[in-house]
């Protein structure tokens, strides 16, 4: 349990004055000169009359005559003590009201002893003054639960602006076995909207009665209440737990070093510092490359000299889709600095060659070429800089530059070699990260690409792609950094159109990344153009979807085939072509890092 503020103590003066005005003055002096926080700086006076609070018989009756004060003294006492202090008034009787009401506005709050609780005359002489801003301490020592629930309730009626709690043993002094200190926690469980006063009346010459407030302050008491004198000796009476001067200052550097010791907060700044020094931070668990998307498996932690940011920030870098803009060697902490936004491009690949369907890319669907229609779906993923139609140089391929260099951008490479293909629309575009999609995938799905990229990042891959996906609806996520590294490791790509392979099968020197796509957007349906049949079944599908081409979600096309089985089966007699088991051997080899 932290605490917010010192406990608030109230010094008693109780009688030990002995009646004699002078000294109580010089009692009152002492206690202006105790250093300790106004707010929580307390004193309170017995105010009392010999006639009004007991009989002629009562054994205390001649002691009460002598501890009498004049309403004219009081009023100066109060003064002066109002300095710099919180006054507190112990009430016994009618005479003691009559004083609180003289002196009202100088008052902070009134004591009410156990033993006066009942006292129906004095409580209705309370109901008659104002006490909206004052505080009513109860000491319920020796009293019940249950009678505590219906004491308060009744001193409610006063309209006090709070109620607090005291308990501690009357007889003086208490002995230990009598402090009961386990009643600070029962209280708070049992009347937790109210404040706990701990009254101590231990011995003062027994070390104890230092530490039992100690200990309150511990337990979670809000007041301390401690009788205090000039000298115990020349006390008449109640002298038996009064502190001296002396052991007041000590009783006070006590509870300012235990204050000290609890803290304010929970974390302090020596802890702060300590563990800003000490901390193991996020560093380069080897040299990455510039362009490279910092993943979990590239960091180490280790104890460093040098700033840096947290995982959390790094990992959010890759949130928002950064990558590294420089190189990082080994053991070097990540900065702000090191990070920049990573440009994103779609890379569709169309060619006119076709030997299934001939000139399959400029094949209408519905008002749309299918290359046309699957470069329109690339347009719909969120955050990509750019989308490329990359066809070949050759003179078979430049009628597919002519009919969409006006609508798209259109990158003329290499024939065979994909890699470099790719490669070079990159440094055209200014691309760190390329999406492969083929040209033959009228409805690529923007929603599982968007899916794709989000994992890709997240997971500072080298190559993301889906494990299970309707063929035609997907495509594959390189970084640009990683396909370079294939040309340095290979020189001349061989067979590049399967560029997964060059990945997949290096996979100690690539961070791949295969992701399970959330069920909605998986099924068995064959959305690819391969075939006339294809064709046929995509012109009946957005005929049946009374929309555009353009403008049907990858969620609406599985409804449409789920619901019409007979529509899916024009073209699901065509399977994927899996290569032959000499050329995925031929594959296997020459893909391979030397």
């Amino acid at each position: 349990m932290i605490k917010k503020n010192f406990p608030k103590l109230i010094f008693e003066v109780a009688n030990v004055h002995g009646g004699n005005f002078s000294h109580f003055k010089k009692i009152i002096k002492l206690y202006n000169s105790i250093k300790y926080p106004n707010l929580f700086k307390n004193i309170k006076f017995q105010i009392l009359k010999a006639d009004d609070i007991s009989t002629p018989e009562y054994h205390w009756y001649k002691a009460y005559k002598k501890l009498y004060f004049s309403p004219e003294q009081w009023k100066i006492l109060i003064r002066k003590s109002k300095i710099t202090t919180n006054i507190w008034l112990d009430l016994f009787d009618s005479y003691s009201v009559k004083i609180l009401k003289e002196n009202l506005k100088f008052i902070y709050g009134i004591k009410l002893q156990p033993s006066i609780l009942q006292n129906e005359n004095l409580f209705n002489s309370l109901k008659l003054l104002n006490l909206g801003r004052k505080k009513i301490m109860l000491n319920i020592s020796g009293i019940l639960y249950k009678d505590i629930e219906t004491t308060i309730k009744r001193f409610k009626a006063l309209n006090a602006e709070k109620i607090i709690i005291q308990f501690g043993f009357q007889s003086y002094p208490t002995k230990i076995s009598d402090t009961n200190l386990k009643k600070i926690s029962l209280l708070k469980e049992k009347f937790p909207k109210h404040e706990i006063c701990m009254a101590d009346h231990v011995d003062a010459n027994n070390p104890f009665s230092l530490n039992a407030p100690v200990y309150s302050y511990l337990l979670g008491a809000d007041y301390i209440e401690k009788h205090f004198c000039l000298k115990r000796k020349k006390s008449p009476f109640d002298k038996f737990s009064s502190l001296e001067p002396i052991e007041i200052k000590k009783f006070i550097s006590m509870i300012k070093e235990l204050d000290l010791a609890l803290g304010k907060t929970f974390i302090n700044e020596s802890e702060k510092k300590y563990l800003t020094a000490s901390i193991q931070k996020p560093v380069s668990a080897e040299n990455l490359g510039k362009k490279t998307i910092v993943s979990d498996s590239d960091i180490n932690f280790k104890r460093t000299e040098q700033k840096g940011l947290k995982l959390e920030e790094i990992k959010n870098y890759r949130k928002k889709r950064f990558l590294l803009s420089k190189e990082k060697k080994i053991n070097k902490t990540f900065i702000k600095g090191d990070f920049k936004k990573s440009r994103v491009g779609i890379l569709v690949t169309g060619r006119m060659k076709s030997s299934r369907l001939p000139q399959k890319a400029l094949k209408k669907i519905d008002k749309f070429y299918s290359l046309e229609l699957c470069l329109l779906n690339c347009k719909k993923v969120r955050d990509i800089n750019k989308v490329a139609l990359t066809t070949s140089y050759l003179e078979e391929d430049k009628i597919l530059y002519e009919k969409f260099k006006k609508k798209f951008n259109v990158f003329l490479g290499h024939p065979d070699d994909v890699i470099k293909r790719f490669l070079g629309a990159a440094k055209k575009f200014k691309l760190d990260v390329v999406i492969r999609v083929t040209g033959d995938c009228p409805f690529v799905s923007p929603q599982i690409i968007n899916y794709l990229m989000d994992e890709h990042f997240k997971n500072g891959a080298d190559y993301t792609a889906a494990k299970k996906f309707s063929v035609g609806t997907s495509g594959e996520i390189y970084n640009v950094e990683a396909l370079n590294r294939i040309i340095a490791k290979q020189k001349k790509a061989l067979h590049s159109e399967y560029m997964p392979w060059y990945l997949l099968n290096n996979s100690e020197h690539f961070k791949i990344n295969l992701v399970n796509l959330p069920k909605h957007l998986v099924r068995s349906h064959r959305l690819t153009l391969d075939y006339k049949e294809d064709l046929i079944m995509f012109n009946k599908l957005v005929k049946k979807s009374k929309k555009s081409a353009n403008r049907i979600s990858t969620e609406e096309i599985f409804n449409i085939l789920d619901k019409n089985p007979k529509l899916s089966k024009i073209n699901a007699k065509f399977k994927l072509i899996y290569l032959k088991k000499d050329f995925q051997k031929r594959l296997k080899k020459v893909t391979r890092f030397k």
